[in-house]
């Protein structure tokens, strides 16, 4: 009877936490969209990336709109898990070039921005998807969804 409930509780918990839709998965920009190719510079955490930009002295520094994902270690605080994890997943998104629509700036003077790839996956939304981050809501510039 024991085993029974806990099987219940296991599967009404996996239901609430994996059923929902997200916000983010339904982010989609067209694969045909003029929306400028940019090439990414480097890729400072999973979170942050640094890309080819004109109007900027070459280059933008870009925070991933409505995400937050683990941090190396700086000032003094040790490397939360999963930092490398998350870094690599988003260079490899990156790789082929992205879009950008810009939402904003937050206060460190990043732009924020929602990246996809070149065939209009949502790169913020597919950090989420993949574990290597997680949505952020009260941080979420001009949320459309």
């Amino acid at each position: 009877m024991a085993l029974i409930f806990a099987l219940i509780i296991a599967y009404l918990i996996a239901h609430a936490l994996f059923s929902k839709p997200s916000k983010l998965r339904q982010r989609k920009i067209s694969k045909s969209s003029s929306a400028n190719v940019y090439r990414v510079l480097s890729v400072a955490d999973g979170d942050t990336i640094t890309i080819q930009y004109p109007n900027q002295a070459g280059k933008l520094k870009i925070r991933l709109n409505g995400i937050d994902a683990p941090e190396h270690a700086m000032n003094g605080q040790p490397e939360q898990p999963y930092a490398k994890e998350s870094q690599l997943l988003l260079t490899k998104l990156c790789s082929e070039g992205i879009r950008i629509e810009i939402t904003g700036v937050e206060k460190w003077g990043r732009t924020l921005a929602w990246i996809y790839t070149l065939d209009g996956l949502c790169i913020n939304a597919e950090m989420v998807r993949q574990g290597a981050a997680w949505y952020y809501e009260q941080f979420c510039k001009n949320n459309k969804m």
